[in-house]
């Protein structure tokens, strides 16, 4: 959980720029906040694709095509509904 603000910041500061969080325009201390209550316990990992790999490259630029399926699972995160699709989907969660 993140519940130690000490350590919290050591992780952020360690990881620097290897990633990207969009937080939708809240501050990354009030999402972590309001994150504070969920464990590892609370947390599914979906695979987008099924799992597999369908990359391409356009102008130098590298991307992954998203099949029906993925662009379903997005859907259900924009819709709230994320459930419902791991419900239909158990193959993605990833174990």
């Amino acid at each position: 959980m993140l519940t130690n603000p000490g350590r919290l910041s050591a992780v952020l500061g360690a990881a620097g720029k290897a990633f990207t969080v969009d937080t939708g325009g809240i501050g990354i201390d009030d999402w972590i906040y309001a994150m504070r209550d969920i464990g590892p316990a609370d947390v599914v990992t979906l695979k987008t694709n099924g799992g597999q790999f369908n990359s391409d490259t356009s102008s130098g630029v590298a991307y992954e095509i998203l099949n029906e399926t993925s662009l379903t699972l997005l859907r259900s995160v924009a819709g709230d509904t994320v459930d419902t699709f791991i419900s239909a989907h158990p193959d993605w969660v990833a174990s």
